[in-house]
């Protein structure tokens, strides 16, 4: 016989009592998750916007060796293409640049992103290839101009923004110099059959390319490459957590062995992680050429970067309640991401803050290793050593945390 309910007993639903606290939970757990992705998102989002229109803030070093009508059309074509969507040119003297090699290393260390000038006696070339009878003599067109870039500083730059724009200047330097010319040169040639090849074509340019890069990992290198390393740290971070505290270290040793052995597993751990991030680089250099002292000189600052990585989890998962843990970490893999997609002339002034971001400065040096120019140790190395400075003290006191919360629990037990 089926037992009928009392009416003055209410039937308890799965809606009632702990169900309305678990949809609330799961309310408040579900908006929680939609604003963080909507804010990293939108925070990753806002460094892209309209880069188009930023494009003028990568400044490219012009200098006139030639002072003739070459060296004039190249100055119009940088005039005539001025524009938001253009890189800016801008125009030193010789007395600035005496040397190519001068030019040459204003862009290596990062003063300019590109720079192209016009070589010394490029017109009287071709005005004697337009008037000579010689026929075993060859005009180069490529010998009218030179630009130069760093392949290796922000590939993805280069390649969108730096080398079709210097190209373009190329041709709009040819196109200038026929509208000016072309007439006088055409009665010339008229007279001398053998200049057809200078007429149609005067000007041209050669590339110097101070560290090419070209390997499929390029696109990879500001951004996972430089990602991956805070997650290896995250996990690696929590299975150390959770080991200790199933053998109890946290409240059998003190404070000092705790400190100790952990940075002493820190220390070791974001060596072999080091070690094996700057292996994948080298290991996939496609013909980059890289040396060994380039590779050990990689792998200590990726040794810093993920240890400055490995104090900062350290620090959130003592501090941070467990279930808002995922929430720091991926806002800090965000923030050091956007730091790295595209360089900060491409960006909003806003997100300048990016420079104090890790993986923005360990980037930094790693181009100059790679490829011995953007020189920012004097601004990358005291920002990474400062991230050191300010999280140590935080994981000492994270570290006493975790000790007093063990021995609380083993005298509550």
């Amino acid at each position: 016989m089926i037992p009928s309910h009392s009416p003055s007993q209410p039937r308890k639903g799965i809606w009632s009592g702990e169900g309305e606290k678990l949809l609330v939970s799961l309310a408040t757990a579900l908006i929680a998750v939609q604003v963080l992705f909507l804010a990293d998102i939108s925070y990753l989002n806002g460094t892209l916007y309209h880069e188009a229109e930023r494009v003028h803030n990568l400044r490219i070093l012009m200098v006139d060796y030639d002072h003739g009508s070459i060296g004039h059309s190249l100055r119009s074509a940088a005039t005539s293409l001025r524009a938001d969507t253009f890189p800016s040119v801008d125009e030193h003297s010789t007395t600035d640049y005496a040397k190519v090699s001068d030019i040459r290393h204003a862009v290596l260390v990062g003063e300019f992103w590109a720079a192209i000038y016009s070589n010394p006696g490029a017109s009287n070339r071709l005005n004697e290839a337009l008037r000579s009878n010689d026929t075993t003599a060859e005009y180069n067109a490529n010998d009218a101009l030179t630009f130069v870039y760093n392949g290796a500083r922000y590939a993805s730059t280069i390649q969108g923004y730096i080398e079709p724009n210097l190209r373009t200047l190329v041709s709009e330097t040819e196109a200038i110099y026929q509208e000016d010319n072309g007439s006088r040169n055409l009665e010339i040639a008229l007279r001398n059959t053998k200049a057809a090849s200078a007429l149609f074509h005067p000007i041209a340019s050669t590339t110097l390319n101070i560290k090419e890069t070209v390997q499929g990992a390029r696109t990879i290198y500001n951004t996972i490459g430089l990602v991956y390393p805070i997650l290896m740290q995250f996990f690696f971070v929590l299975a150390l957590n959770i080991l200790c505290g199933q053998r109890r270290l946290f409240g059998r040793w003190s404070l000092a062995r705790n400190c100790s052995f952990r940075s002493a597993i820190a220390l070791v751990y974001t060596f072999i992680g080091a070690v094996c991030a700057s292996a994948l680089v080298f290991g996939f250099q496609d013909g980059w050429d890289l040396s060994a002292g380039q590779y050990f000189l990689a792998v200590l600052v990726y040794w810093l970067y993920m240890h400055v990585d490995f104090l900062y989890t350290d620090v959130v998962t003592a501090f941070v309640p467990i279930k808002f843990v995922p929430f720091f970490i991926f806002s800090f893999v965000i923030f050091n991401v956007t730091s790295l997609l595209v360089p900060f002339e491409l960006s909003p002034v806003f997100y300048r803050i990016g420079y104090a971001a890790p993986a923005h400065e360990a980037y930094q040096i790693l181009i100059q290793i790679w490829s011995g120019g953007n020189h920012r140790l004097h601004q990358a190395l005291p920002i990474l050593f400062a991230w050191e400075v300010f999280l140590t003290p935080l994981a000492i006191f994270g570290m006493r945390r975790r000790c007093h919360a063990a021995a609380q629990m083993a005298k509550a037990g």
